[in-house]
């Protein structure tokens, strides 16, 4: 059994999702398309520790404490992060690079796209 627990980042995840859900409760499209993979999980590997999502049936994030097998696993190193803030050029594309991506392509390319897409200067606070 391969579990990946976040128990001592749930509140780090609790917060990534408010923030990350807020910008999505103002592009409705965004949410619908997220919502097509609702159930999938995914699995963002930092430096400082796991932290663990789920895709609601509303197309918004869910923290969760853990995942067995997560459908997208995003896996960003200590080196990669240190080389992203040491790079010069598109912050973007240098983003890109930096993860390590395992898992469910579609979900890949659409968590991508968003990413590309979404501003989160533009959401009121």
């Amino acid at each position: 059994m391969n579990t990946h627990l976040s128990s001592t980042h749930t509140i780090a995840a609790g917060a990534a999702c408010r923030g990350i859900n807020h910008v999505l409760g103002t592009e409705p499209w965004a949410s619908a398309e997220l919502a097509r993979h609702a159930g999938k999980t995914i699995l963002l590997r930092l430096p400082m520790g796991d932290l663990c999502f789920e895709i609601t049936l509303s197309g918004f994030l869910n923290a969760l404490k853990e995942i067995e097998t997560p459908s997208l696993s995003l896996e960003v190193s200590s080196k990669a992060l240190g080389d992203l803030v040491a790079s010069s050029g598109s912050l973007r594309e240098q983003a890109f690079k930096a993860v390590k991506i395992t898992g469910d392509a579609d979900l890949a390319q659409l968590i991508g796209r968003l990413a590309g897409q979404l501003q989160i200067g533009r959401a009121h606070v």
